[in-house]
């Protein structure tokens, strides 16, 4: 006979009722287009079909452990967003079909298995070329499957804190910005994989859990990022690795953790043209383009009108590209349409 132990880590997680689906246009209703809100059901379908195409794949965990969870999307930290995404969604939406699609695959034995192999992956010297950002998504994943148990498992709240501890513990024990390369400018706040930035936001919008995690939090924005916010908002010239804005942080901070006195200045690039094509080697642009309108996502739902104009003229005008968001998987369908959700998720409050 099975232990109680092992039954619940063969068992599936419960899930609560969720109430009659919602229209898939109700995302930020009162601050984006209708025209763009229909948009919608279209990047829930591209991040749910890239969930589990294995080809092509460039997996590190699966490559360093054999095997993975979330295998599909091109890359572990797209699945993971698209988890964290999709989940979301799910919750929001009152979509059960697409819930009980999700939570399939996800159960305890298997989140044990992928626990196993991140905790393996910590263990050696040098981190991923990924890192932080990559545990920052496993982080809101997790945050978010919680919520999908009527009785939450020891075994994923411990999972969570694992991850939570050690992403605020880097953060404590790591030099803002963030150290690349010798190669990368002394002094540069980071746009991409190593930001210590983003890592920090992650941490703090995952409704960290563990003692005292919200007083290190503090410790640091107060210590490191309020003293670095001139430094960050003048920093308008992204670097070719960056796929994020670094002067769009500030604004997103301080929506969920105001800084002391006066908002951060709201930084927006003039229009420039958007790039004819794109491939693997430029790709990156399209993130920051996108990440452009993450703080007047925010902004507008503040209620600041000259924002919430300025975010419908962004939006509308990359939606009409569509291949830069929803044609070619390997370069631009793993990874934007989640970068494009965020925008919706930040103008619909962070629902």
């Amino acid at each position: 006979m099975l232990s109680p132990t092992l039954l619940l880590l063969f068992a599936s997680p419960q899930a609560t009722p969720e109430p009659a689906p919602a229209p898939a246009n109700v995302w930020a209703k009162d601050v984006i287009a209708e025209d763009a809100r229909q948009v919608m059901p279209r990047l829930k379908q591209l991040m749910r079909e890239g969930l589990r195409r294995t080809e092509p794949d460039t997996n590190f965990v699966k490559r360093l452990t054999g095997d993975s969870l979330f295998q599909g999307s091109y890359d572990w930290h797209s699945n993971l967003f698209a988890h964290w995404a999709l989940l979301t969604i799910a919750r929001v939406e009152g979509d059960t079909e697409l819930r009980d699609w999700l939570l399939e695959p996800l159960t305890l034995e298997a989140i044990a298995a992928e626990r196993g192999r991140v905790n393996e992956i910590a263990k050696r010297e040098r981190p991923l070329p990924t890192f932080p950002y990559d545990q920052g998504w496993l982080l809101l994943f997790l945050t978010e499957y919680e919520k999908t148990f009527e009785e939450l498992p020891e075994e994923v709240r411990a999972f969570r804190l694992e991850v939570e501890t050690r992403l605020l513990d880097w953060l404590e024990n790591s030099p803002f910005p963030a150290q690349v390369s010798s190669r990368f400018e002394k002094g540069r706040y980071p746009g991409f994989y190593r930001s210590w930035l983003f890592s920090w936001y992650q941490v703090r919008l995952s409704q960290p859990i563990s003692e005292k995690a919200l007083e290190r939090l503090a410790t640091l924005q107060r210590e490191r990022i309020t003293l670095a916010r001139d430094a960050l908002l003048a920093q308008t010239e992204p670097h070719p690795f960056d796929f994020f804005y670094v002067p769009a942080m500030p604004t997103l901070i301080h929506a969920i953790a105001p800084f002391e006195g006066e908002a951060p200045a709201l930084i927006t690039p003039a229009l420039t043209p958007l790039p004819e094509q794109v491939s693997l080697r430029d790709v990156h642009v399209l993130g920051t383009e996108v990440s452009h309108m993450w703080p007047l996502a925010a902004r507008a739902h503040a209620g600041d009108t000259d924002a919430k104009a300025e975010l419908n003229r962004r939006m509308t005008r990359f939606l009409a590209r569509e291949d830069l968001w929803a044609e070619d998987f390997t370069v631009v369908t793993h990874w934007v349409p989640q970068f494009l959700w965020l925008t919706f998720w930040l103008a619909d409050g962070r629902p």
